[in-house]
């Protein structure tokens, strides 16, 4: 029983990566034709990480760098 279940996982794997890489080819071909839709997801794309890599910042900075006062743990 377990013999036969090793070539089937694998098989089940082989499709899964080779179907996300088709997806990725067709997505690039329709980015390709409308020069004004890959614009906007690079813009969408690049204001939300740029948006999150402020937001992560600001909360590190104030939820995980201590304060620079003496016995800041104390503070209330």
């Amino acid at each position: 029983m377990t013999q036969d279940k090793e070539p089937i996982r694998k098989f089940r794997w082989g499709i899964q990566v080779e179907s996300l890489f088709r997806d990725f080819r067709f997505a690039l071909r329709g980015l390709g034709r409308d020069r004004r839709l890959a614009l906007a997801a690079i813009f969408a794309l690049s204001l939300g990480i740029g948006a999150m890599t402020v937001i992560f910042g600001v909360v590190h900075s104030l939820m995980f760098d201590p304060f620079p006062y003496r016995d800041s743990n104390r503070l209330v």
